[in-house]
């Protein structure tokens, strides 16, 4: 019973810890804006702000509908209509009109009443595909890339922009140029806010700052893996681990606040573009990698072997195709990502039924993965609004990485404490049964130490047993020899004598029979003696 309420206290602190970490990487990827729940949207290309202070009201989403001014490809005179920001182009009709495509050329312009404001105000542009210019009262204060009104005019960029313009006024005109010709999703995906001066540049720092600790821990954890491999390279788990860290690392470096691009400025925005491919797919690839490696029994070698051939074909035709065919295909790289997520989670829960070490939490941490992933897709097909959060859901992945990786190692610590009492115990047995056998063994040589002994008297028993033996036979044999020598010669030719000599010589002989019967049958001879 103790045992089982200790248990339910360790998992309930562990959920616990989860449900922890899992809100905190999703607050840090929040970037909520700041004022009153229901902020004004444009209407007609008319935003009214005037009843609302920007020192008070915080920050200001320019949402709503747009006048806008589409430049279709090859069309000379614009349709002029309304259209909602934030909304990509594909397939919207504005106001019932001609339905856009993603690739051409659109002009937003949206009139902002506001309050006077003695300071300095500002916009914050977030990436918009793929190149554009923004005019503030009819002077143009940013230029990304070069939009154009086909594709040879334009040239693609992209990266996030702030645009400060005096607020000494109580009416703000933009404009905003946007073309589209090398990507498959064209327009503005992603809001765009008016604050302050020290408002967008609190946004900004903590939009940046919090891409750069996720990015760096990234960096950090994949070369700490790295590390390990290299100084274990049977442990290739470790080198998949590493490669998911860095290709996370790497996408996140292009796109979001374009870290890469503002550190290389000589980096294209199609070189950015087939990086963010490629390491979409590979970053897939290697997480794949890596739970197959640490679950082999659950999950086949075989669904591996067809993810790296897919992977391998996927990264190829990212850097072999244009640009613009390759985000068409982004379909492809999408289910590509979401067959692997879903292979990985079906083995894992195998592994946690199975009850595998380490199985629940891995569990947890690629399900929020997962969950960030799927984020990602309709964020960027333009189905739902919301922020790039696989890089966050991949730091809480590792995060219950790192606590599975603890408690792996808490209780490799126990059971290497409890070896080392067993082995104190075996060696304790060992010493008795050693001194058991050492006396054993004592006397069982002093046993072979009486045992020699009596076989040396044994031996000399012998000895003196043949040298008497040869001692009474050789005495009669002598005296035959002698006696027969002797009638050979005709030394005795007395006929009494030679009977005489004849009937000793009978005598020695039986006398010789009965020394050798002695010899062989010692008993009967006793008894026939007695």
């Amino acid at each position: 019973m103790i045992g089982d309420e200790c248990k339910r206290t360790r998992r309930f602190r562990l959920a616990r810890l989860c449900i922890g970490l899992a809100l905190l990487m999703f607050s840090l990827a929040g970037c909520a804006l700041q004022g009153g729940s229901a902020p004004p949207r444009a209407e007609n290309g008319v935003l009214d702000l005037r009843d609302r202070p920007f020192g008070e009201s915080g920050l200001l989403p320019l949402d709503g509908k747009w006048r806008f001014e589409w430049y279709g490809t090859g069309q000379a005179a614009p349709v002029r209509s309304t259209f909602p920001v934030p909304q990509t182009w594909g397939g919207a009709a504005p106001d019932g009109g001609v339905r856009l495509s993603d690739q051409g050329r659109g002009v937003y312009k949206l009139t902002i009443l506001h309050q006077k404001h003695s300071g300095m105000l500002a916009v914050r542009l977030p990436n918009i595909s793929t190149a554009y210019s923004l005019y503030v009262d009819g002077e143009m204060v940013l230029s990304r890339g070069q939009p154009g009104a086909d594709a040879q005019s334009t040239r693609p960029y992209q990266l996030p922009a702030t645009v400060y313009f005096d607020g000494g006024t109580d009416r703000t005109e933009l404009m905003l140029d946007v073309a589209n010709f090398d990507h498959r999703r064209g327009g503005i995906r992603t809001e765009l806010v008016l604050g302050t001066s020290d408002q967008i540049q609190k946004l900004v720092f903590s939009k940046e700052s919090q891409e750069l600790v996720v990015f760096g821990c990234l960096i950090m954890i994949g070369f700490y893996h790295f590390g390990l491999y290299a100084l274990r390279r049977k442990e290739s788990a470790n080198l998949f681990f590493a490669l998911l860290c860095l290709f996370v690392a790497c996408r996140m470096g292009v796109i979001g606040e374009g870290l890469f691009f503002r550190w290389f400025p000589s980096l294209t925005w199609t070189a950015g573009t087939r990086l963010e491919y490629s390491a979409f797919a590979l970053s897939a690839l290697f997480g794949f990698a890596y739970y197959q490696r640490m679950y082999p029994n659950e999950i086949a070698r075989r669904w591996l072997r067809a993810s790296q051939i897919a992977g391998a074909l996927l990264v190829a035709g990212c850097w072999l195709l244009p640009v613009l065919t390759v985000s068409a295909w982004i379909a492809a790289y999408q289910i590509y990502v979401l067959a692997i997520s879903a292979t990985t989670l079906t083995g894992l829960m195998i592994a946690w039924y199975r009850k595998r070490e380490g199985a629940r939490l891995a569990l947890i941490g690629v399900a929020g993965l997962v969950a960030t992933i799927v984020n990602d897709i309709f964020f960027y097909n333009g189905w739902w609004r919301s922020y790039d959060m696989v890089s966050f859901g991949l730091l809480f992945l590792i995060a219950l990485n790192s606590l599975s990786i603890s408690l792996r190692f808490s209780r490799t610590f126990v059971r290497a404490e409890r070896m080392s009492l067993e082995l104190k115990e075996w060696n304790h047995l060992l010493e008795e049964r050693i001194a058991e056998r050492t006396e054993q063994l004592r006397k069982s040589y002093a046993e072979l130490e009486e045992s020699k002994r009596g076989l040396e008297r044994m031996e000399q028993s012998r000895r003196q047993l043949v040298s008497n033996i040869s001692h009474d036979l050789r005495t009669p044999i002598t005296l035959l020899q002698g006696y027969l020598e002797a009638l050979r010669d005709g030394v005795i030719s007395d006929p009494k004598q030679r009977d005489t000599t004849i009937r000793s010589m009978l005598t020695k002989v039986e006398g010789l029979n009965r020394l050798i019967q002695d010899l062989f049958c010692p008993c009967s001879s006793r008894g026939g003696r007695r």
